[in-house]
């Protein structure tokens, strides 16, 4: 894809993702802003005081300190979390209490902060202070106090912090952000992922071939009178010319540009309309036909039908068990050639050339070819493929027309 490719492809999808980001942000935004609750830390910070008569030597200081260590890890013990989980109702998983009781103190160090963390202040305050009394409560036993060496609670000191949740803008702030950041990402996505063809600029980017027609809902009439108009420079030269239409893989909107040119051209030329597509047949199933002509089973002039419009019309007819078969039969060259003798021109519908081999056995018997493609259903490796189709079957290929979506 070139960058005005990919550029084409962004502007188509510009506006879902501004939807996405703004749905996405107000929603999250107000999401945050509900869910979140303020929260209370309660810390405590508590000093401990030793005592020894020991002398004061290497061997006493090093004691002291694992002394002092085996005191701070009374917290992470089921004596002083079980107490403190319990002094609230109801009360907390030791799971938890583990995760929110937060415990610091440095190496050698007589001074530790406990924190709890909880939405309420007073439970917060409560099961600090539990875990604080569980604590002093087991360092006055043993192995903490001897004739020797003791640790012995100081001073605690208390204290509340509470953290505000975000508020209503802030929350919708983050949340426009995380939007804007998926919309993007969905906006990348759909641009890798999106290989379809829109306009005919897409067309341009893979071929050099000529887009003659671009045809929408309100300008089908319109279009098919120019391309009625400019059929000799579909197919120069003189006497009969037969012209042939067809898809990528699906038959409808070829055959319905065929149909409205040759009712446009009915009106000052003796015109055919034969369809070719023997396995889908778009113009009506209409018996005997084309497949019968080429069988020999009938002769022309009795499968041929007329219309409304004064086009001749010769329908598929069959059914034929392998059309790719009977679309090879020199059968199908003196049909041609035979309809030819009696028209002006003939605009033929063939199989859809991703979908059957018939599509590019019976285009390249013709004078001329139209490409149809379907815009917003038909891809790019879709329109490559069908290119190198024609290119190696010898179709003359005498243009493309850029069909919306049926």
């Amino acid at each position: 894809m070139t960058i005005a490719s990919l550029l084409r492809t962004a502007k188509r999808h510009i506006g879902v993702a501004l939807l996405v980001a703004i749905v996405t942000g107000l929603l999250g935004g107000l999401f945050v802003s509900l869910t979140s609750k303020s929260t209370t830390q309660a810390s405590a910070t508590v000093t401990l005081v030793p005592t020894s008569t020991m002398p004061t030597d290497v061997n006493a200081q090093q004691n002291m300190s694992q002394l002092v260590s085996s005191a701070i890890e009374l917290f992470s013990t089921p004596r002083v979390q079980v107490p403190a989980s319990e002094s609230v109702s109801p009360t907390i998983p030791l799971i938890d209490l583990q995760r929110r009781l937060v415990v610091k103190s440095g190496s050698q160090s007589l001074i530790a902060l406990v924190t709890f963390s909880d939405e309420d202040p007073a439970r917060a305050e409560q099961v600090l202070k539990a875990s604080i009394d569980a604590f002093q409560k087991e360092l006055a036993g043993a192995p903490f106090q001897g004739d020797v060496m003791s640790i012995d609670m100081g001073t605690v000191t208390y204290d509340t912090q509470t953290e505000e949740g975000p508020g209503l803008l802030m929350a919708i702030a983050s949340g426009i952000a995380v939007g804007v950041l998926l919309g993007l990402t969905y906006l990348v996505v759909r641009i890798l992922l999106d290989s379809r063809i829109w306009v005919a600029a897409d067309i341009a980017d893979l071929t050099d071939d000529s887009v003659i027609a671009v045809i929408d809902g309100s300008n089908r009439a319109e279009a098919a009178r120019l391309l009625a108009h400019d059929v000799d420079y579909l197919a120069p030269g003189h006497g009969p010319r037969t012209i042939g239409f067809g898809g990528l893989t699906t038959a409808g909107p070829a055959a319905g540009i065929a149909r409205a040119v040759a009712d446009e051209l009915a009106v000052s030329h003796r015109t055919t309309l034969v369809d070719l597509d023997l396995s889908g047949r778009p113009l009506g199933d209409a018996n005997p036909g084309a497949a019968d002509v080429i069988s020999q089973r009938v002769g022309l002039a009795a499968a041929l039908n007329g219309t409304d419009d004064g086009v001749r019309l010769l329908s598929a007819g069959g059914p034929v068990p392998n059309p790719v078969e009977l679309a090879g039969n020199d059968g199908v060259g003196s049909l041609l050639q035979e309809v030819g003798q009696g028209s002006d021109w003939a605009l033929v519908t063939v199989a859809p050339l991703l979908a059957s081999g018939a599509g590019s056995l019976v285009a390249r018997r013709l004078d001329a070819f139209v490409l149809v493609v379907e815009a917003g259903a038909a891809t790019r490796p879709q329109l490559r493929e069908a290119l190198a189709i024609i290119e190696s079957g010898s179709v003359p290929l005498a243009g493309i027309a850029l069909v919306a979506a049926s």
